[in-house]
């Protein structure tokens, strides 16, 4: 046993002596990828839906709307000043301009149903030629809020001019309802017979 553990020590010696000296691997980062074994180099090409489309110019800023020019009664402005809603009426009018759908809610008197018509219009959303509706669950709520509106506007009255700047319209009635019409006053059957003619309401602004 001794003998044959002398003549396996002398094999391993004369292997390693005659066994040729291998270079260290080169690290990962050195080895050029191409020398890969199974490695094919392959312009790559996105398809057209991934690739970046250039930059688009900015777009020009929106033309402002032209704003009517409102002369109000004595005393109307100050007046106005005391609702609530009159302190938030550039926030509503940035709301209703970037959005479909606003929801607006306030306590019973605060100006939801008098002040943003007419903030709305004074904003020029009626500049060309499109209308604002405001609805009333009943006509005797309609006419009353039109008639209000139209005062402090300084506009005339819905009840006796045929083409006025606010009018109204109810199932059995109407009043000051023409082509210079801008802020229309109408019960919810109204528009909703509206609806049924003209499904995207394209004769209002808002």
């Amino acid at each position: 046993a001794a003998q044959m553990m002398a003549q396996l020590a002398s094999l391993k010696t004369s292997a390693l002596a005659t066994a040729p000296a291998t270079a260290a691997p080169a690290p990962e980062d050195a080895a050029p990828l191409a020398g890969r074994t199974g490695y094919v180099a392959v312009d790559l090409e996105l398809p057209a839906a991934l690739r970046s489309a250039p930059s688009a110019p900015a777009a020009a800023p929106a033309p402002a709307r032209p704003r009517p020019a409102v002369v109000r009664p004595p005393g109307v402005a100050e007046a106005r000043q005391a609702l609530p809603c009159c302190g938030m009426e550039q926030e509503l009018v940035d709301a209703v301009s970037r959005n479909d759908v606003v929801v607006v809610c306030g306590a019973t008197g605060s100006g939801k149903s008098t002040q943003l018509p007419q903030f709305l219009y004074e904003a020029g959303l009626t500049a060309t030629g499109l209308r604002i509706a405001v609805t009333q669950p009943r006509r005797v709520a309609a006419v009353t809020t039109c008639e209000r509106v139209a005062f402090e506007l300084g506009a005339p009255d819905p009840k006796t001019s045929p083409d006025a700047l606010v009018g109204y319209r109810t199932r059995y009635d109407a009043g000051g309802v023409g082509p210079s019409t801008r802020l229309l006053f109408e019960t919810d059957g109204v528009l909703l017979n509206e609806c049924k003619r003209d499904l995207l309401l394209r004769d209002y602004a808002a």
